[in-house]
């Protein structure tokens, strides 16, 4: 597929994206993120932020874009450590709100993974922090990646699979989009990396962050049942979410692909 620049009013997009994501929307922005994780939306925070950038070897004043960025918390973490050029998108203008409000010289910009408002070839790593399992169109969203990405450009992805390798059964979701449904089915994923032009370099289980992750929250709430109380729409079935078969199916990685 070729790589083209896109002509469109992201405020539309934004509009469209307010107006359809739901409980995706009240989740990510629940302020416990910001107090409990430091702005990290996802597990094991700048911890594994730091183990892709060891595994990358990126060099100072390298382009780098954090794609679903959130409160900007890998922007900032990259350019006070690694002192590389990071950019980061989202389509939350709350969280962007946020974000900036906490460092106004971020860069942190409206954005949609699936139309990266940059000329190609124009970075030198793309991060994608348990973002890549909502994406409504998956082989688009790397298609968009692959074309940003400078040849030889690294793409990080940390993310929800499923261990036993069988979709889990998301009926009693009620239409909510979120990471479980997202789960990949880990040779399905390499195959769509590859199959875009990427070449995998590594992968690693980070079970032990899932985990930390869930039990901060519990421990924080009292139950995860608790939780889900506080983000799901009014009626929304929890059992789907709290059921420990569909919990005891998920793992959590740290891929690295880099583009061919």
């Amino acid at each position: 597929m070729g790589c083209k620049e896109h002509d469109h009013n992201i405020e539309d997009i934004v509009k469209d994206y307010r107006a359809s994501c739901g409980t995706e929307c009240k989740l990510f922005e629940n302020a416990v993120f910001e107090e409990l994780f430091d702005g990290s939306i996802r597990p094991g925070g700048s911890h594994l932020t730091q183990r892709a950038m060891e595994l990358c070897h990126f060099s100072e004043g390298a382009k780098i874009l954090d794609v679903g960025c959130g409160y900007g918390t890998t922007v900032e973490f990259l350019q006070s450590n690694y002192h590389v050029d990071a950019v980061g998108i989202d389509l939350s203008t709350t969280i962007l709100e946020r974000g900036k409000a906490r460092n106004p010289n971020l860069n942190l910009l409206y954005g949609d993974a699936e139309m990266l408002d940059f000329p190609s070839l124009s970075f030198d790593g793309i991060f994608m922090e348990c973002v890549l399992s909502l994406a409504d169109n998956l082989t688009e969203t790397l298609h968009e990646a692959y074309c940003v990405l400078k040849k030889g450009g690294k793409l990080v992805v940390s993310d929800f699979y499923i261990k036993d390798g069988e979709k889990i059964n998301t009926e009693n979701q009620g239409g909510s989009k979120n990471c479980l449904d997202g789960a990949f089915v880990p040779e399905e994923l390499k195959t769509a990396l590859t199959e875009m032009g990427f070449k995998i370099l590594s992968w690693e289980d980070k079970n032990k962050e899932l985990r930390d992750f869930t039990a901060a929250l519990i421990m924080h709430y009292g139950s995860l049942d608790a939780f889900l109380g506080s983000v799901l729409q009014e009626g929304e079935d929890k059992s789907f979410f709290t059921g420990i078969e569909n919990y005891k199916k998920l793992g959590y990685f740290l891929l690295i692909a880099e583009k061919e």
